[in-house]
């Protein structure tokens, strides 16, 4: 394209504010009349949509330049790419005549998508009262993101978790009917539509009691398959929610001699026998 007034650069001073991402360069031009403002940015990412306004001296920064004159890669809620442009037309009249200008062009994001990490899968299973972990990737860092939980599409528990936005939540479990059937949503305020997580079964947490009468039923199972030589390993994953230990077998023999009767122990009798332990 023709140059002209070369000398009026000289009179452009520009600079630019960003969010997350880098500005490599900014750089001013007259061409054609216009002015062209072209400015390079590192650090973006899929989906993210921004604001990108220029402003200028000609009333102390205070309001975005606009109308039909400004034209480009430039309003809100716009995608921008690595290398960007904005330009003014008849830049003399938009600025009422003043030559002398110093401009500044603003940019922020105002929208990032967000993906899931933690929980992955396509349910989990979550215990009262237990602690639970989210971790998720976008957002804005200035919002704040709150958590509801959700069964079969009615609300049980509204703003039950509030943070802002630093990729991860660590918190209880609300104290909720146990079953399947519950959804938790994260609502960003950036986003129009909440995040939903896997569909989440809640089990009750196990008391004391529960426990300590596991821990009884355990020692009779292991009590019986020591004495009859059963394989017991599946039991202890039913019993404890733990991987399978592997099975305690009786030792084998190599002599074709019938074996002698097992010697009565001390408080165990013929037959399935076995102890409950008493706690105080």
């Amino acid at each position: 394209m023709k140059r002209i007034h070369p000398f009026l650069i000289a009179f452009f001073v520009f600079s630019i504010s960003v969010n997350a991402q880098t500005v490599m360069s900014v750089d001013a031009d007259i061409e054609d009349f216009d002015l062209v403002v072209t400015y390079n940015v590192a650090g973006l990412g899929s989906g993210q949509l921004f604001d990108v306004q220029l402003y200028s001296s000609k009333d102390n920064f205070g309001q975005p330049l606009s109308g039909d004159n400004i034209q480009g890669v430039v309003g809100y809620g716009i995608v921008i790419e690595s290398t960007n442009k904005i330009v003014v037309k008849n830049p003399l009249d938009v600025l009422e005549g003043i030559s002398n200008v110093n401009f500044k062009v603003k940019l922020e994001m105002v929208y990032n998508p967000v993906t899931l990490r933690e929980p992955a899968g396509v349910s989990f299973v979550q215990k009262k009262k237990k602690p639970m972990k989210v971790v998720w990737r976008g957002g804005l860092k200035s919002e704040s993101v709150k958590f509801d939980l959700y069964r079969y599409d009615e609300l049980v528990k509204n703003d039950f978790y509030l943070t802002r936005n630093s990729g991860s939540a660590e918190f209880k479990m609300p104290n909720v009917d146990k079953g399947a059937g519950y959804i938790m949503k994260m609502e960003f305020n950036s986003m129009d539509s909440p995040i939903e997580l896997p569909p989440l079964t809640v089990k009750p947490k196990k008391s004391a009691a529960a426990r300590i009468f596991n821990i009884a039923l355990l020692l009779v199972v292991v009590d019986a398959g020591l004495y009859f030589g059963a394989d017991t390993g599946f039991l202890f994953k039913s019993i404890l929610g733990e991987e399978t230990i592997p099975t305690v077998l009786p030792p084998t023999t190599t002599t074709d001699d019938p074996l002698p009767d097992a010697p009565d122990a001390p408080g165990r009798a013929k037959g399935l026998a076995f102890t409950i332990p008493f706690f105080n």
